[in-house]
């Protein structure tokens, strides 16, 4: 249990400290890459928490993304920067480079077991995250569309 414990801490900073550098080559501003880290965070978390329960690389994918999704659309509009400056570096840990990796080596060695082992595995990845993604835009922008309305009334009225 504590290597358990020790384990994810060190995935929390290591996923932190890719966030940071993918913050600072894409410009992040300074004001917002606290934020940023704070989304990755929970993209993190989300996602151990749902493999832990026995998710799946799919749900779990589909959980970390939703969370970090969501959490960006909310804080891109407290503290006004575009959501993606949000969204991309969030989810960036859970991008299934490694699976893309061995599938392509698989594919090049003639290894058919890795190839699909590891292709299955990063097309579950990579749809969990689109679909989580996509689910939270879809839910938004009428949210958004209506708290949008109902700001613009009451400045209207003042």
């Amino acid at each position: 249990m504590r290597e358990e414990i020790i384990r994810g801490a060190l995935t929390m900073v290591w996923a932190m400290i890719g966030t940071l550098g993918i913050a600072l080559i894409f410009n992040v501003e300074k004001r917002v890459i606290g934020w940023v880290l704070l989304a990755s965070f929970l993209c993190c978390v989300a996602y151990d928490t749902a493999m832990a329960l026995g998710g799946g690389l799919f749900i779990a994918s589909l959980i970390g993304s939703s969370v970090t999704t969501l959490y960006s659309y909310v804080m891109a509009r407290v503290i006004k920067t575009p959501v993606t400056v949000m969204i991309i570096p969030g989810i960036i840990i859970l991008v299934p480079g490694g699976m893309l990796y061995y599938t392509m080596l698989g594919a090049v060695s003639s290894d058919m077991a890795m190839f699909s082992k590891y292709g299955k595995e990063a097309l579950l990845v990579a749809s969990g995250l689109a679909l989580g993604i996509i689910a939270v835009t879809a839910i938004s922008r009428p949210i958004n569309a209506l708290l949008n309305r109902v700001l613009r009334d009451n400045k209207s009225r003042t």
